[in-house]
């Protein structure tokens, strides 16, 4: 996929460093999404658990990030004079740690994508490798809203996020219905919860890139790009694994013309694509079969779920301060797939968080594994190089703990918490958001590699054009 140009350009980005991510505990591409949670029987008593979430409150994380970057090389053909097979080729690896520093603000009473009343979380970064450093800033927006499901319920959501970095990255995602429960208050152990992954996502990348992607509740999307000096494209994937990339031709003689990737249903254990280039005075269209490279058909595009552990001991590589290592801790794990059938991407991410009172996150562990069947960097005899194992992985590790907490007083607690429901006040549990909300960087080393996978794309179609 990605030349060595691009790998390199990948750990400028990373500061030699890695990145993260959430992510099923070393589960590969070849895992299956999660089913929708199992219904479980809590406990019957419910844990409190505190989490500040007042003006003024303030946290210091520091941990690592580990980045392991591997591009599978491609078996040489086996000479026609010869029954040798021909050798298996090395792995080109790369693996980067970066150290990571993070300062977090509450505030109250902000808006974001019509909804009022919320709790800010913002957090500055720094991250530091090898050779360079990166800065990152990040605001989630949280809500606390009654669930009257539960006695005295509150669901904790996140209601979006913006970000930026010194390497001039730039997103935000607003989270749709049913989307964004990362905690249910009272907590209880054994509670389970699904949400769905509809949401909205827009990224400004360093390179010129900008695209929105709209995702249905399933997983589905439909995406637009733009690209530096001109041209755009468009992606609709659908539920069931069919899909279309298309962009326009750029083509001085047929300007209306559109290149286009087709991807059918799969049938019978392959996936029908065809490829349709438009040259400078006639189109090239190939047709691939494909292995299905997913782990069901039709493919699960999208499964998140939640569990509430209860109380967990913190493991000592959180590295938490000694004021907060012995804290007793509940855990909540979250364990996301999301699948495109379009770039050929899988990634896993798990995640997890420990929660002590009255400090909310005490410290998180993350681990994301994202795995490419496709190449898209028009460096094969094709404009794509199809597979049904992973020619390339991203994986990211990250562990972050809590150095030091400051909790606004009492009474500037309960005036801060005035905008929320009684049942919410009632619940009297906020606080810090779980790994997700302080894992910016992870998003952003993520949505870079896939940033270099969308580009490859559309360079290797137009580059085709002129030859």
């Amino acid at each position: 996929m990605h030349a060595r140009s691009n790998v390199r350009q990948l750990l400028l980005f990373l500061g030699t460093s890695a990145l993260a991510a959430c992510s099923g505990g070393g589960a590969s591409g070849g895992s299956a999404a999660p089913a929708a949670a199992p219904t479980a029987s809590p406990t019957a008593t419910p844990v409190p658990n505190p989490r500040p979430a007042a003006s003024g409150d303030a946290f210091v994380y520091a941990g690592t990030l580990t980045q392991s970057f591997t591009r599978y090389a491609t078996p040489a053909p086996t000479p026609t004079d010869s029954s040798t097979p021909a050798p298996t080729p090395t792995p080109f690896v790369t693996t980067n740690t970066t150290s990571i520093s993070q300062s977090v603000a509450v505030g109250t009473g902000a808006s974001f994508a019509g909804a009022s009343g919320l709790v800010t979380f913002t957090t500055k970064e720094t991250d530091a490798g090898a050779h360079t450093t990166v800065t990152q800033t990040s605001t989630n927006y949280v809500d606390y809203a009654a669930d009257a499901t539960r006695a005295n319920g509150v669901d904790v959501t996140l209601v979006g996020t913006t970000e930026s970095n010194s390497n001039g990255l730039s997103d935000q995602t607003v989270t749709g219905t049913g989307n964004g429960v990362y905690d249910e208050l009272p907590e209880i152990t054994n509670a389970q919860w699904a949400p769905t992954a509809a949401r909205t996502y827009t990224e400004n990348d360093p390179g010129g890139e900008t695209f929105t992607q709209t995702y249905a509740a399933d997983g589905s999307y439909n995406a637009t790009y733009s690209y530096p000096g001109g041209g755009a494209g468009q992606v609709q994937a659908n539920s069931d694994g069919s899909a279309v990339y298309s962009t326009q031709a750029l083509d001085q003689a047929n300007p209306s013309a559109e290149s286009a990737i087709t991807i059918d249903v799969p049938s019978a254990g392959q996936i029908p694509i065809e490829t349709t280039i438009v040259g400078e005075s006639f189109p090239q269209t190939q047709i691939f079969d494909v292995p299905v490279w997913y782990p069901s058909t039709p493919p699960v595009l999208a499964g998140d779920t939640f569990v509430d552990q209860g109380p967990t001991s913190m493991p000592s590589t959180c590295g938490a301060a000694s004021a907060y290592a012995s804290a007793a801790t509940d855990a909540i794990v979250e364990t996301r797939v999301r699948l495109d059938v379009v770039f050929g991407e899988i990634e896993t991410t798990t995640q997890t968080s420990y929660l002590a009172s009255p400090y909310g996150v005490v410290c998180a562990v993350l681990h994301d594994d994202l795995e490419t069947y496709y190449d898209y960097s028009g460096q094969t005899p094709y404009v794509v190089e199809f597979s049904n194992t992973p020619l390339q992985s991203t994986i990211v590790n990250e562990t972050l703990g809590l150095q030091s907490a400051t909790l606004a007083s009492a009474s500037t607690s309960s005036a801060a918490r005035s905008h929320r429901t009684a049942a919410a006040a009632t619940a009297s549990t906020l606080g810090v958001p779980n790994a997700s909300v302080l894992a910016a960087h992870v998003r952003a080393v993520i949505a870079q590699a896939r940033a270099e996978h969308r580009r490859s794309l559309f360079t290797s179609v137009h580059a085709r054009k002129t030859r």
